[in-house]
């Protein structure tokens, strides 16, 4: 797509990261409870700011819409 600042871990690009444990991660979302957490993600970090730990989330909304 053409992005310059993204796709490597390095100062001055950004990140998106997801910290699970493939053996533990569950999806509890059905038809009934379509927005049911997941268990299993222990950290996840958006445009390099951690916005979730161990069930909780951290407060931010770094995120931003990706145009091209």
């Amino acid at each position: 797509m053409g992005f310059r600042d993204r796709g490597l871990l390095q100062p001055g690009y950004v990140a998106d990261l997801v910290l699970f444990d493939p053996d533990t991660v569950t999806d509890h979302a059905d038809m009934v409870q379509p927005t049911a957490l997941s268990e299993g993600i222990l950290q996840v970090w958006v445009n390099g700011q951690e916005v979730w730990r161990d069930g909780e989330t951290m407060g931010n909304l770094p995120g931003k819409a990706v145009k091209r």
